[in-house]
């Protein structure tokens, strides 16, 4: 290829760039003998309570006449998977494979069987939990009606030594009258251990199926795990203070009488006196049992349980024996999330900005199980502005983080419309498409791989990107007015009540952004005309925000709110953004640092005061403890996370304003 004109080269890579995406996809793992295999005549209703059918268990026996050299169990399934080989559980991982748009993709995974096979008899049994495969749980998002729900399927074989010995085929047989009795990734799972001992005569036929639809591809991010446990302080009425925010499950230890039945309920906070739960649950779960788990006892001695299918996003939990006569003994907390790995990064020696840092942590970590989300309670969605906003500092924290991000990027693309229109959040809900996007969201098609070419000097995910990120900016350009400004989309998202959100600013400014990534990386591939398209299209788009009525020749802005300041002056539209700061400083000043701001206003204001010199003037604005700000949660609400407003009205572990570590990394004065 070096040996082409420059123009075919650059044509040949340009080639190569639009077969990426399609490789990615096409190089589907083999499945030499397996089929997708389900429960026969099992269709879901647009009904909660008739959806809430016993987990399946699928089950196969096998024999071998010597144990093998080598031994992989591969994997795949559209829903939640348990694997046990002889009745043990063959990994440490949970809440697996990670979910994706089933009908484009479907993750699997090889396990290595060495140690669970044994000579002569042998018994695989996978259970299967409905993931957001198949959602029951009416709500906001509408996950209960997505086009690809179904009943959970299975596709797996066992290779001993290069030779397939087991694979899925209507041989298998399913036990529809297993322990978890219901499972719902939006409300809990309910638990009868007297079920746990399989009864010889439930086993079934399997049906073989058509699958989700989408092509098997083997999970490349970290898996998910249990990263932390927290034993929780009982206070009173049966609630337990796990003193942490986090996302997972709960474990307890009861002992009591057959058939007593335990009620577990996670709450990210407790009512105003302290003594129960919050009343409110969720406004985006239609349903009382948010966050529910359901324990029945088989008697006896001590019994230890936690759920294999369900996570939530909680503090406190409520363990209460409903029915029957037991004790609840002791609550741990499981904190689950991807298997990341903390960086080294030089932590500020002042408490509360360390505290702020810890509680980032806590939030991006609860915020990554299996891809990245918003928040791990009433909404578990993979909304792109929240990622685009929170990438950075992740990525500066955790090792994997970037695996994780790529993979899902790779499942925005699945998505993407043919005019090259991308939804708000991937995996996708009934409502992707039409309200949240914006090229401030939308945007992370090219931004995140521009980040972690920065961080690592790779620019594997940008190549890889590249094409889809050209269909996006075409769409883009449609959607801009006649003055190239840019009217649709999220803007200053979760501002206090009463500060301008600033859409047409903030996504005209992404509009540009958009484009001059991609005319970065047009350069850096050798795409001349592509190049000196996207930068013309990028200086245009910012020539014109430069001269309306939004930003004015003194680098003063519309109504010189911090916001616009921040933002005019962070991508250089302001005519004189030394100006601009000065007018920023002095309006933070004024205020002592309040951030009556949104999630952009939160990330650019900070920034843009370094960067021009006025650093503390930035450090009051991450210290001060007046509301709004992160001192005042801290201080005042006992936070232990991020939240999704300023206020406790919302979600208590959030991403939105998780700048701070990546401010600190740039600009963080070495002595503090």
């Amino acid at each position: 290829m070096n040996n082409m004109p420059s123009k075919n080269r650059a044509l040949a890579w340009t080639a190569l760039l639009c077969l990426l995406p399609m490789l990615a996809l096409a190089a589907a793992e083999p499945f030499s003998s397996a089929s997708w295999i389900g429960v026969k005549g099992r269709f879901f209703h647009y009904h909660y309570r008739k959806d809430m059918h016993p987990a399946p268990v699928f089950a196969k026996e096998f024999s071998l006449g010597n144990l093998p050299r080598s031994a992989v169990l591969r994997i795949s399934a559209a829903g939640y998977w348990d694997i046990r080989v002889n009745g043990r559980p063959i990994t440490e991982d949970v809440l697996m494979p990670t979910p994706s748009n089933f009908d484009k993709r479907v993750y699997m995974k090889d396990y290595e069987l060495g140690g669970f096979l044994q000579k002569g008899g042998n018994r695989i049994e996978v259970t299967l939990g409905n993931s957001i495969y198949n959602c029951p749980t009416a709500g906001a998002w509408m996950q209960d009606t997505i086009t690809w729900r179904d009943s959970p399927q299975l596709l797996c074989e066992i290779e001993c030594d290069g030779k397939v010995v087991v694979a899925t085929d209507p041989t298998w047989r399913v036990h529809l009258d297993g322990p978890v009795r219901s499972n719902s990734i939006r409300c809990g799972e309910v638990h009868d251990a007297r079920k746990e001992v399989l009864s010889a005569d439930g086993w079934k036929p399997v049906a073989k199926t058509h699958g989700p639809g989408g092509v098997v591809v083997r999970e490349r991010h970290p898996p998910t795990r249990i990263w932390r446990r927290i034993q929780a302080v009982p206070l009173a009425n049966g609630i337990w203070d796990v003193r942490q925010n986090l996302a997972g499950f709960t474990e307890i230890k009861v002992m009591g009488k057959r058939g007593s039945k335990v009620r577990i309920r996670m709450r990210e906070k407790l009512d105003a006196e302290g003594k129960s739960l919050a009343k409110r649950a969720s406004s985006f779960v239609a349903d009382d049992l948010f966050q529910t788990d359901w324990y029945i006892l088989k008697g006896g001695e001590e019994e230890t349980w936690h759920p294999r299918f369900v996570y939530s996003g909680f503090r406190y939990v409520e363990a209460c024996v409903v029915e029957g006569e037991a004790k609840v003994l002791g609550v741990t907390a499981c904190a689950v999330g991807s298997d990341l790995r903390e960086r080294e990064f030089r932590m500020p020696r002042d408490p509360a900005l360390s505290n702020l840092v810890e509680r980032t942590r806590w939030s991006i970590r609860s915020n990554m199980v299996g891809f990245p989300t918003d928040c791990p309670s009433r909404e578990k969605q993979g909304w792109t502005g929240d990622a685009l906003i929170a990438a950075e500092s992740a990525m500066l924290l955790y090792d994997g983080a970037e695996e994780v991000y790529v993979d899902w990027l790779r499942g925005l693309v699945d998505v993407q419309r043919p005019n090259g229109q991308l939804p708000c959040k991937s995996p996708i809900s009934a409502n992707g498409y039409n309200w949240g996007y914006g090229p401030a969201w939308d945007g992370a098609i090219i931004l995140i791989p521009e980040l972690i070419f920065d961080l690592t000097g790779r620019d594997y995910a940008a190549r890889e990107f590249y094409v889809p990120a050209k269909r996006y900016a075409s769409f883009m350009d449609g959607m801009l007015t006649d003055d190239l400004a840019v009217d649709f989309g999220l803007g200053d998202w979760c501002a206090p009540k009463g500060v301008p959100h600033l859409e047409v600013v903030i996504n005209t400014v992404y509009a540009s952004e958009v484009h001059r990534a991609l005319a970065r990386f047009a350069d850096r591939f050798g795409f001349k005309e592509d190049a000196e398209h996207f930068s013309a299209r990028a200086k245009a788009i910012k020539r014109r925000l430069r001269h309306s009525r939004y930003c004015n020749d003194d680098g003063s802005a519309i109504r010189n709110l911090p916001t616009a300041l921040a933002v005019l002056a962070a991508f250089d539209v302001s005519p004189c953004g030394k100006n601009t700061a000065a007018l920023l400083d002095a309006a933070m000043r004024k205020s002592n640092g309040v951030m009556n701001v949104g999630m952009f206003g939160a990330k650019y204001i900070p920034r843009v005061l370094a960067r021009y010199g006025y650093v503390d003037t930035a450090l009051m604005c991450f210290t001060q403890r007046e509301f709004p700000g992160w001192m005042w949660q801290q201080t005042q609400g006992g936070a232990t996370t991020l939240w999704e407003e300023w206020g406790d009205s919302a979600s208590n572990n959030h991403v939105l304003f998780a700048d701070f570590p990546a401010w600190f990394h740039h600009y963080g004065p070495q002595d503090m």
